[in-house]
């Protein structure tokens, strides 16, 4: 970046850069998005939270699988593991222009789908598996996702 260039001006040149029009044939060019700061961040963890919560069943048909997700996020970049569930799940019901009741019967069915089809089970020998000995609360499941994606990404992100 050039010294007397602004950022706005530095934004506005790679946006140009990356946003290629048509070709002689008709053809589009790849046009990627570049995530900087907390969106990138936010970006990460719930790429490294979909594959888990697919080793489960929980698939995006359900109404808990971008709730749990969401959850996720919350819980480890705004720091809301120190304070109660209650207070997630209330961040993620007002995001969302729903009920706090609605929001904990999303994830809890799709944490008893996951349970009942015995995706969760503690026979499972994958180190990357989530398992329990009974069907898990929202609140004990949202915390071992969470740890799981903690320890997936490691120091990729500021947790």
């Amino acid at each position: 970046m050039d010294e007397n260039m602004n950022k706005d001006d530095f934004m506005n040149d790679l946006y140009d850069y990356l946003w290629m029009p048509e070709d002689e044939q008709g053809a589009l060019y790849l046009h990627q998005n570049i995530l900087f700061g907390r969106a990138a961040d936010e970006e990460k963890i719930a790429c490294a939270t979909l594959p888990y919560l697919f080793r489960l069943g929980i698939t995006p048909q359900m109404r808990g699988y971008e709730i749990l997700c969401r959850a996720v996020i919350l819980y480890l970049l705004d720091g809301i593991q120190n304070s109660t569930h209650l207070s997630l799940l209330m961040t993620i019901a007002v995001e969302r222009g729903t009920s706090l009741a609605s929001v904990e019967r999303a994830c809890a069915a799709a944490i008893r789908y996951a349970w009942n089809e015995g995706y969760m089970s503690a026979d499972d020998e994958n180190s990357d598996a989530i398992t329990f000995r009974e069907m898990p609360t929202v609140t004990q499941f949202i915390d071992r996702l969470a740890a799981a994606v903690r320890s997936k990404l490691g120091d990729e992100i500021k947790l």
